[in-house]
């Protein structure tokens, strides 16, 4: 008697891939190629960036000569003017967060993120080497440890009050200052000027930015690898 053959099936195993909204901290997801509002003209201009995250932090300008172009996934901001997107709904990072954005600066006085109604909050390119973080008027800064910005996925951290400056996955650790306090977030592009509206101007292009109120390597980890393949 010949011994009947069975086919063993195996169940498909299908790859998951990790999505910003997985995660319960998420503040603001400012999505690459997504919740765009753009001017239907040769020179597209940005009127709004809709926020992809579970809150509704809507970024908009409805001031023509303020908004930012956009072109192919990109969006460009010239300080001149200054062009800059804000929110009448202010993201407030009390404890641990995490900031990743894919950016390319012209700049080395530009703020990128920041509070455009309230003075001494930022996040700003310094020099060419160096970022500076101001949260309630207190200052700090996290430099490189070689080399310049440029077209860089940038993630900030805030752990325990220390920050940390990771770019392009690789942890900066030259400067590891302590900062605590609440961090206002409502502007891209900009911050409040001495005379109102918006000051010390970005200069560059800005993908995506993805904003969460904790941070662990883990997520350093995931949102680079995120940032990371956008364009491809």
């Amino acid at each position: 008697m010949l011994a009947s053959k069975h086919a063993l099936s195996l169940p498909t195993i299908k790859s998951i891939t990790w999505n910003p909204f997985s995660e319960t901290c998420l503040m603001a997801w400012y999505k690459y190629r997504t919740g765009l509002n753009i001017t239907p003209v040769v020179d597209p201009k940005v009127i709004g960036w809709e926020d992809s995250s579970q809150y509704d932090h809507l970024m908009e300008q409805p001031t023509v000569l303020n908004q930012p172009t956009y072109n192919s996934g990109e969006i460009t901001f010239d300080s001149s003017s200054p062009d800059y997107l804000s929110t009448n709904l202010q993201i407030e990072l009390d404890a641990d967060f995490l900031i990743g954005l894919s950016i390319d600066t012209d700049t080395t006085n530009g703020a990128f993120l920041a509070d455009i109604t309230t003075g001494g909050e930022l996040f700003k390119y310094a020099t060419s080497e160096r970022i500076t973080v101001q949260i309630g008027g207190s200052g700090a800064f996290l430099d490189l440890d070689s080399g310049i910005f440029g077209d860089d996925i940038i993630i900030i951290t805030r752990t325990s009050g220390v920050l940390n400056l990771w770019v392009n996955n690789v942890l900066q650790t030259g400067t590891t200052p302590t900062l605590t306090g609440t961090a206002l977030i409502d502007v891209i592009g900009a911050r409040l000027s001495g005379g109102g509206g918006g000051g010390n101007g970005f200069d560059g292009v800005i993908r995506e930015i993805q904003i969460y109120d904790c941070a662990n390597v883990k997520l350093v980890q995931k949102v680079y690898d995120s940032l990371k393949h956008l364009t491809d």
